[in-house]
């Protein structure tokens, strides 16, 4: 298999030095994902190598790939190279030992990824290594939870978490590194990637929390992936001219996941009463310095909170704190009234239906 991809290779240089088409990229791609399988095959399903030497040839034909790749402007040969990087999942089994050295491979693998995306912008191998790369994710994690699950929590569970962690910010990285460097817009594709990417890393996420007995710390789980998306929304904001989709979408998500901080932490009893104390506070905040984002992501908490509260404690009652929270959303509502009165913002028709349900809702209170 070694002789195989080499020889590809080198019949794919020769032609490609006289006239690159698709007939000789083939080959070097060919040549290329070979390679991958043959040092895969041989460390996980021959167990002819040992861990460190099968990394290093591992390291060497990912080098090889980029160069390649980029020499030819060639999005074929880099989409080949994960291809036949992740061809030999299946083959991973055994202990623990493996399964991180399966885990090293695979991160190896979009690391390639992601320094394609300093150079050029190839969304096809951006969504061909995303695939790939969620596959096997679920495959390793998956593995690794029936070779840990009866174990304490410790150092084996934190490396599953931090290998999670560091496939999600690589492929969270991808799009806006291509972008930054290229000097292009975002696209739509852009945008889908980083929602796929960010709902099945969140998922696999939550419930490797669930799996390690670890659901006491889902909230502060969902404020680190807030506080993620915060930051890369400013970012984008800053450094994107014109980028209101990509921005809206970092910061939509890290307010989705703030809300999800409530209910994950404190449990469903403090539902609408923690998620009132997001958006009072984020309504009052947009309306004070004239934020508009602030102002609209607070009230649409707000509306959840409401409906939440309707839901459940007015009408499945699931807890005794019915009195405590209305009062408090009472509350919240002459504050957000009071920031309105405060600027002098209370003619226009929103604010007037506001003051009118807040005077009603007192009377009923």
């Amino acid at each position: 298999m070694f002789a195989l991809g080499s020889i590809m290779l080198v019949i794919g240089e020769i032609l490609n030095r006289k006239k690159p088409n698709v007939f000789s990229l083939g080959i070097t791609s060919g040549g290329v994902a070979i390679l991958y399988v043959a040092t895969s095959v041989s460390y996980f399903g021959l167990k002819i190598l040992s861990m460190y030497p099968a990394l290093i040839i591992c390291l060497l034909v990912t080098a090889v790939s980029f160069i390649l790749s980029l020499r030819y402007n060639s999005q074929t040969i880099a989409s080949f190279a994960l291809i036949g990087g992740y061809l030999p999942i299946f083959s991973i089994s055994g202990n623990l030992i493996m399964i991180y050295g399966a885990m090293v491979y695979f991160m190896v693998l979009n690391l390639f990824a992601l320094g394609i995306s300093f150079k050029k912008k190839w969304q096809i191998s951006s969504f061909i290594g995303l695939i790939l790369n969620i596959f096997g994710t679920i495959y390793i994690v998956n593995s690794a939870f029936y070779k840990i699950q009866d174990l304490s929590f410790g150092i084996n569970q934190i490396i599953v978490l931090v290998y999670i962690i560091a496939v999600f910010l690589i492929y969270t990285a991808i799009p806006i590194m291509s972008t930054y460097k290229t000097t292009k817009k975002f696209k739509k594709a852009d945008v889908v990637l980083l929602s796929i990417n960010t709902l099945i890393s969140s998922i696999i996420m939550y419930v490797s929390f669930y799996e390690f007995k670890l659901d006491k710390f889902t909230g502060l789980l969902s404020l680190l992936f807030a506080v993620i998306y915060l930051i890369l929304g400013r970012i984008i904001e800053k450094k994107f001219e014109g980028e209101r989709n990509a921005t809206a979408l970092f910061y939509i998500t890290g307010l989705a996941f703030v809300v999800l901080v409530v209910p994950f932490q404190f449990g469903k009893a403090w539902v609408s009463l923690g998620w009132l104390v997001e958006g009072v506070l984020l309504t009052t905040y947009g309306i004070l310095k004239k934020e508009k984002l602030f102002k609209r992501s607070g009230f649409v908490i707000n509306y959840i909170c409401l409906a939440s509260f309707v839901l459940l404690d007015v009408l499945l009652q699931v807890d005794n704190l019915f009195a405590y929270k209305y009062l408090a959303i009472t509350l919240g509502s002459f504050i957000i009234l009071g920031a309105y009165i405060y600027k002098n913002e209370t003619s226009g028709d929103f604010q007037k239906l506001y003051k009118y349900a807040a005077i009603i809702n007192l009377w009923i209170y």
